[in-house]
């Protein structure tokens, strides 16, 4: 083994081997005495365990790549680095505070409880583990003192395992208390980053940590290998714990997995704070795109998650939570039970949920806490699925949801292929939206059909089920009011009395006069109101006026609005839609319909697919003509046609249009054929505008 400690300056021999000396002893857990930068080396064949644990120090190291405690260790022994006390700083680029560097097997840990450490140059990490090959264990635990990073690509806590073949451990990374803070761009406060085998956990629990720069996020665990295997888990939680980032696509807390795993990413308490756009609160994302199920799973059990941004490139937005399954195969979910969300920015959805691929369902569970997505369309709660799956999104009634300028829950279904799809939502909490509270909608292309692909086509529980099913038990507020009462929180407090001027905004919005809008502006201070609070009032108008409009021959204009959304047109349904013709052809073609056969058409067209009228017709039906092939595309034929059912019940609670020929209750025709069905129970109250 050799250790040696390094002055900062030119040193005389004596003076040098004397400082070896004393790194000898620290590298056995001894004090440090040198004063001098601490470095301590194991060759491959060392079996020793080095143990870092000199007290109180004070280390300054000037130039590039000056480490202030660096041990490397190919061998099979442990690492380890303590620090209690003392202060530790680094000047150059690529200079760690404190660095383990392993290639062979063995654990490393590198624990906090006090003291300082800053660097100041690009590239330098604070607190470091890098595993290049081999396997074994890392971690890195802090419980208290302070790190500053202020270079470009630094970082705070930082443990990463290598893409060697071969190379595998599991990372763990706990930060419980102290404070973190970076300064530069892509930089990481707490991260564990693994290319090889091995679970992922990052956790913290107490402290602070605060970002600068773009890219830069608070907490992430990342996997990057496509074939490797391990779970990603990242945890925030604890009353006082606080993470603020600023900057683009600066994430609070962030997973991200490319392997085979599953990802989890947990919040229980504390907040979480983006100022920047397409910086995100609370997120998970995973693209593994090979075989077998990885799943992405987002939790908010406390807290809050508040973001201040608009999007990034006009592709990433702020959302406040978000869950992306793309590519391959497995779910997408986030499931809130307390806390809170609030976002402010144009694009900016509170929950947000996306799902691509191969097999798998996009959800949202809300069982309590509180939503509002403040940005223009930005939707309280959205789940889009554009692969093969199903979308479910609830609430109960706990939950409260609010998007003033825009949807309070949507699901968009846009499955491209003839293959399964469903959405389901049950709403029993309380939303509120100037556009619409609960939107469902599916879109397919061109000669293909939405609906239920059963392992059988034997299987009733599956052709019965609707495309659509809307379930509502809860509070649903549309309309202008919201929009407006909006206005009036953003003009003055609750408590506050409105001034003439902002009275004047209001009446203008009210009555759908530009003009008049236009005047009231100019009344209002730049300094107090500028001109992004302005353009939102204007945009207000705008979506009251077109909410509002006299009828067309196909309804008001937000009926028009609606079609444009979900891709059709009336003709185009129409055109897509199967005929009896069609149905009595594929029965048999060319002569006239048998008693049997005709049985057969029937059973289709009346819904007796879901029952037993189609297999008596069927079992009519005799015949080489009539093989168990020809019976089973039948079936298939069945399932098809009755796939797009459209149900929307109405449980209890209430839905309230407050705008001026806004619908209360409004269901846009769909491209499948099949029935739509809306039903109110006697306790529920719907009433329009």
């Amino acid at each position: 083994m050799s250790a040696r400690a390094f002055a900062p300056a030119l040193l005389l021999a004596a003076a040098l081997w004397a400082g070896e000396a004393a790194a000898q002893n620290v590298c056995r857990g001894g004090a440090h005495t040198g004063g001098g930068i601490i470095a301590c080396v194991e060759g491959g064949s060392s079996n020793n365990n080095v143990l870092v644990n000199p007290g109180s120090v004070n280390i300054t190291g000037y130039s590039d790549n000056d480490r202030g405690i660096r041990v490397d260790h190919d061998g099979p022994g442990n690492a380890e680095i303590r620090m209690t006390a003392g202060r530790v700083v680094t000047l150059g680029r690529q200079a760690d505070g404190m660095r383990i560097q392993r290639r062979g097997t063995g654990g490393s840990i590198i624990r906090m409880s006090g003291g300082s450490v800053e660097t100041r140059g690009a590239l330098s990490r604070l607190l470091f583990i890098n595993r290049l090959a081999g396997a074994g264990d890392i971690g890195i635990y802090m419980t208290g003192g302070s790190l500053l990073s202020q270079g470009q690509s630094g970082g705070g806590l930082t443990a990463s395992i290598g893409l060697a073949a071969g190379t595998s451990g599991n990372i763990t990374v706990s930060m419980s208390g102290g404070s973190i803070a970076t300064q530069g761009a892509s930089a990481i406060a707490v991260g564990g980053s693994h290319g090889g085998t091995g679970n992922v956990t990052v956790s913290v629990s107490g402290g602070s940590i605060a970002t600068k720069g773009d890219s830069a996020a608070g907490v992430a665990g990342t996997r990057s290998s496509p074939t490797a295997t391990g779970a990603v888990a990242v945890t925030l939680s604890g009353s006082d714990t606080v993470v603020k980032t600023e900057g683009h696509s600066a994430h609070g807390v962030s997973g991200a997995e490319s392997g085979r795993g599953n990802l989890a990413v947990t919040m229980a308490g504390g907040l979480i704070e983006t100022t920047g756009a397409g910086a995100m609160g609370l997120r998970g994302w995973s693209g593994y795109r090979g075989t077998g199920a990885a799943n992405v799973a987002v939790v908010l059990e406390g807290g809050t998650v508040r973001t201040r941004g608009g999007s990034y490139v006009n592709v990433i937005h702020s959302h406040g939570v978000y869950a992306e399954r793309s590519a391959g195969s497995g779910s997408a979910s986030v499931r809130m039970t307390g806390g809170s969300v609030e976002t402010a920015g144009d694009n900016a959805n509170g929950l947000h949920v996306y799902k691509s691929g191969s097999p798998g369902k996009g959800a949202i569970e809300m069982t309590g806490g509180a939503v509002s997505a403040e940005g223009l369309n930005a939707r309280g709660l959205w789940v889009r699925h554009d692969g093969l799956g199903s979308i479910e999104m609830t609430t109960d009634a706990a939950a409260e949801v609010a998007a003033p300028f825009a949807i309070g829950m949507e699901g968009r279904l846009t499955n491209d292929a003839s293959a399964a799809g469903r959405i389901l939502v049950t709403h029993e909490g309380a939303a509120e939206a100037p556009d619409a509270g609960v939107v469902a909608w599916a879109r397919r292309s061109s000669g293909h059909t939405m609906g239920a692909t059963p392992p059988s086509p034997t299987d009733d529980a599956a052709r019965t089920m609707p495309m659509i099913h809307v379930t509502s038990s809860g509070t649903v507020t549309v309309g202008a009011s919201v929009r407006e009462a909006f206005i009036r929180g953003r003009i003055a407090g609750a408590d506050e009395t409105l001034s003439a001027a902002e009275q004047a905004v209001l009446a203008a919005i009210t009555a759908n006069d530009s003009s008049a809008l236009t005047t009231a502006l100019a009344a209002l201070p730049d300094d107090d109101y500028d001109a992004a609070w302005k353009a939102a009032a204007r945009e207000l108008l705008r979506k009251r006026a077109a909410a509002t409009a006299a009828p067309t021959g196909d309804g008001p204009l937000a009926h028009a609005a609606a079609e444009e959304i979900l891709g059709l047109s009336r003709a185009g349904v129409r055109a897509m839609a199967l005929s009896h013709t069609a149905i009595a052809d594929h029965v048999r073609t060319g002569d006239a319909l048998s008693a049997a056969e005709r049985a057969a058409l029937t059973a289709v067209l009346t819904k007796g697919a879901a029952g037993t009228d189609l297999e008596m017709a069927l079992a009519a039906l005799t015949g080489a003509a009539y093989d168990a092939d020809w019976k089973n595309t039948v079936r298939q034929h069945a399932l098809t046609y009755n796939a797009g059912d459209i149900h929307v019940d109405v449980t209890g609670g209430s839905i309230d249009a407050e705008g001026n020929g806004v619908e209360a209750l409004y269901v846009v025709p769909h491209d499948s054929n099949g029935a739509i069905a809306v039903t109110v129970a006697a306790g529920a109250r719907v009433t329009g505008g």
